[in-house]
Formats: structure tokens, sequence, C-alpha cells
């Protein structure tokens, strides 16, 4: 049987990248797992998305078509996932799916017709899929490797170049506020990024020389006033020992990262209203495939 099956992380934005075209990412432990199993009698794609089956299929279907296609094949394929990462919150779900369905679909690919596609491929095939299905406006690039990679990703999403790749801080943690409402990436593409673009250059120098608790507080001020975030919640957790707090993409997520001895401090002050607060590790390790 060709099936594979992988995972990828999500991820919280140091930097986000729309205003300027140039963000920064860091890999956080939430994950989607994707399972692909590739079939030779038929062209049609079956998607089935776990914990959030409301979601639109066409990501994965977008994935699956392009690594295949880029592999030289035609074939068909039942897609699962299973994620814990909130969808539409600003946390990465899009890449962590798009990433955990381009490396299961390859690993079947490997079982079915003795060859894979390098990493490099794999990649540009999420983005292009992203891109595609309409769940990102710069194609993430940042999002996309620190998913694939780990740690903080500082790139230029335009040109799918990666300017930095850090460790993530050792000791700390992610800290995050969830609202229960989304925010769909659409919904939010035409505001006034030329606004904050300056602000956001500023960020992104700071992320390149790792200098991340800055960059990212300086993210969350400008992302935040511009997508109308109340600022409150991130302050509290600064004021609570967080190093850095920011919206998280487009949100309404905020993220703070902080000493794991300050988790729980932070943790408090971001809770209230109608968001959850989950505190998970910061990742170092790649995404991976997984035994069948």
């Amino acid at each position: 049987m060709s099936v594979g099956r992988a995972r990828a992380w999500g991820a919280v934005s140091v930097v986000n990248g729309i205003a300027t075209g140039e963000g920064a990412s860091m890999a956080v432990g939430l994950s989607t797992t994707a399972t692909v199993e590739l079939i030779e009698e038929t062209d049609a794609i079956e998607v089935s998305i776990g914990g959030d089956p409301g979601e639109d299929p066409t990501l994965a279907r977008e994935v699956v078509r392009r690594v295949c296609v880029r592999a030289g094949v035609a074939h068909g394929a039942r897609v699962a996932t299973e994620s814990d990462i909130p969808v539409s919150r600003g946390l990465k779900s899009s890449s962590a799916a798009a990433n955990a369905v381009a490396l299961a679909t390859n690993e079947a690919l490997k079982i079915l017709e003795g060859r894979g596609l390098p990493e490099r491929d794999l990649l540009d095939c999420a983005i292009d899929a992203a891109l595609a299905a309409k769940v990102t406006i710069t194609g993430a690039f940042d999002d996309a490797t620190a998913s694939l990679h780990g740690g903080l990703s500082v790139t230029d999403n335009r040109a799918r170049k990666v300017y930095a790749r850090h460790a993530p801080p050792a000791g700390h943690v992610a800290v995050v506020r969830v609202p229960d409402r989304k925010v769909r990436t659409l919904a939010v593409r035409d505001l006034a990024y030329d606004a904050i673009a300056p602000v956001a250059r500023r960020a992104h120098a700071l992320a390149r020389s790792n200098e991340w608790a800055e960059a990212m507080t300086l993210n969350g001020l400008a992302y935040g006033a511009l997508y109308g975030i109340d600022p409150a919640p991130a302050l509290a957790a600064l004021a609570a020992g967080a190093r850095g707090a920011s919206v998280s993409g487009t949100g309404p997520a905020i993220a703070a990262i902080a000493p794991e001895g300050k988790a729980d401090a932070v943790a408090r002050a971001l809770a209230g209203g109608d968001a959850r607060v989950v505190t998970v590790p910061l990742v170092s390790s790649k995404a991976e495939v997984i035994s069948c």
C-alpha cells in the first residue's frame, strides 16, 4: 500500500511579511499530521480534515496535485489530516497542513514509484498550493520554512529566500492567547499596509540579527494597530515577564515568548474574555515523516 504519513509544525509571527514581503516566524509545538494514500486507478483526490471538518479541502488537494505533477505522475489520493493548531487564528495552520501533506505525498511516491522529490521542490509545491487556495497573501515563505525546519526563520517571501535561521531561545516557551473568532486572510488583504511598512522593515532588521524579542513586540504594535486588536493583553504579558509579545499573523491570536519560569504569570496576563490560553514549547526540530 502506497501510504505516507508526516507531521509539520505550527509557528508564531516574529515579523508579519505582508507589509514589506519580508517576514520572520518561530516554530512552536503545535502540529498537523497528514496521511496520504496514492491511488493509481483514479485522478480523484478525497480529503478528510479532522478536528475542523468545515474547513475547505482545496489546499490539501492542490498540494497533492502539484507534488504529483512535479514528479511527472498522475495519481488520485485519499488524504486525512489531524491537527491541534487552531485554524484561522494566525498560528500557521495552513503552512503546517501544506508541508505535512507534501511530505506525506512524497513518502507515498517513494513507495509507489521508487522515487520522490527534493525538499525544496516540496516546499515550492506547498507554497504554490497555498497561493492557489488563497490562504496566503505573500506565499508565507517565513511560515513555511519555520514549519518545515523548526526554529526562527527570517525570509524574503517574494524571492523565497532565507536570510537567516536561528535556534529558538533556550529555556523559553510560547504562551498563546487564542480567541474563539477566526480571521480569514482575504478579509485583511486590502488594509493600509504601506502605512506600517517602515516599522515592519525595522522589525525585520532586528529579526535578522536574532533580536527576536524586540522585533516581535515592534511587529505587534504596528500590526495590532492596523488590525484593530486590543494591545492590552500583549502589554500585560510583557509586564508579567514575557520577552516579546505580538499579534501572530493576521490574528486574532496573540503570542508571547517567555522564560519557562514566567510562563504561568504570562498565561494569567493573557487570559480573559472569549479566549483560551495555551502554553507550548518552542521547536528546533524539522518536520518529519512518520512510520505508518
